[in-house]
C-alpha cells in the first residue's frame, strides 16, 4: 500500500481513471483500506473514476495471450479517454496469474509486451505487485527481467540485469546503484553483504 496509496491520489487528482485489479484480498477489504488512506470510494466508484475489479474482470479465458490481452488493456484506455478521463492508471495484484497458473514464458512475454503499450506520451501507467509469500522464484525473476523500475520493500531499484553467478542455483541481481543476492526459492536480502 505505500507505493499504490500515493499513485492512486494523484492519478485521482489528475482526473484519470484508476483501475485496481484485487486478488490478494477481496473488493471490501481493498476498499475499506483505501478510505482509511484518504480516498472516498464511494464518491469516486460512483463517478466512474476507480474500478476496483477482481481477476473475473481482468483475466481472459483459456491461454494468456500477450496479443489478445494488450488489446484489452487498450480498450480500457480508449473507452476511459472517450468517457472523459485524461488516462488511466492500473494497480494490479499479480495473484491473478495462479489457479489455473499461467506459463512462466507466456506470463513473461505478457509482462514484456506491457514495455511496449506502456510508453512515455501515452495515457497509461501500470503498477504491477508481485506477493513474494505467493508467488514463485521464477514468475519474480520475471519481474525483476521485464520492469523497468522495481520496488523491494523501500528501496527503488532501475536498469536491472540479471546475471549468472558461479553458483548455477543462484543469479545476481544488479541496479545501477546497488547489488542484490538472489536465491531463487529464498526471500531477497538487502544489498549484498548486508541481511
Amino acid at each position: 500500500m505505500p507505493a499504490l496509496v500515493p499513485f492512486i491520489h494523484d492519478a485521482l487528482s489528475k482526473d484519470e481513471q484508476f483501475i485496481y485489479i484485487a486478488d490478494d484480498q477481496t473488493v471490501d477489504e481493498l476498499a475499506a483500506r483505501l478510505d482509511l488512506n484518504g480516498i472516498d470510494v464511494g464518491r469516486e466508484v460512483g463517478s466512474g473514476a476507480l474500478k476496483l475489479w477482481t481477476r473475473r474482470e481482468w483475466r481472459q479465458p483459456g491461454k494468456l495471450s500477450s496479443e489478445q490481452k494488450s488489446r484489452q488493456v487498450m480498450d480500457f484506455i480508449k473507452n476511459a479517454t472517450s468517457a472523459g478521463f485524461k488516462g488511466v492508471r492500473f494497480g494490479v495484484e499479480m495473484t491473478w496469474t495462479l489457479g489455473p497458473d499461467i506459463e512462466v514464458s507466456d506470463l513473461e512475454h505478457w509482462e514484456a509486451s506491457l514495455n511496449n503499450i506502456f510508453i512515455p506520451g501515452y495515457p497509461g501507467r501500470i503498477l504491477c505487485q508481485y506477493n513474494r509469500s505467493r508467488l514463485s522464484s521464477e514468475v519474480m525473476l520475471v519481474a525483476f527481467r521485464t520492469h523497468p523500475l522495481v520496488c523491494l520493500g523501500e528501496s527503488r531499484l532501475s536498469q536491472l540485469v540479471l546475471r549468472s553467478s558461479a553458483d548455477p542455483g543462484r543469479q545476481l541481481l544488479c541496479c545501477q546503484s546497488a547489488l542484490y543476492d538472489f536465491n531463487p526459492g529464498a526471500k531477497p536480502r538487502g544489498p549484498a553483504g548486508t541481511q
